[in-house]
């Protein structure tokens, strides 16, 4: 199935195995403190999400033909830069412990 969550860590299991190359089964794949998904939404990895990393995604808002387009901000990786990608990294808000 397109949209299987084996973990329910809020990425769907085809994308995580094709661009992450995280664990299915598990929401954190180099268990450290931080899960998958919120390493996932953090674009400047450093396991915080939050403005900066919402305003770095939107000022690049667009196809993967654009000039602008950045592939790691397209955490969905559907081809465009759009309100999916800014939703999942609004929905992990915050820091690792």
């Amino acid at each position: 199935d397109a949209s299987s969550d084996s973990d329910a860590d809020g990425v769907v299991d085809r994308v995580e195995f094709r661009f992450y190359n995280t664990n299915l089964s598990g929401a954190n794949t180099d268990g450290d403190a931080c899960g998958d998904a919120r390493e996932i939404a953090s674009i400047n990895a450093d396991q915080i999400v939050n403005s900066g990393d919402l305003g770095a995604v939107a000022s690049r808002f667009g196809p993967s033909t654009s000039p602008s387009y950045v592939a790691g901000f397209d955490i969905n990786k559907d081809g465009n830069i759009n309100s999916g990608d800014l939703g999942f990294i609004a929905s992990k808000f915050g820091s690792c412990p």
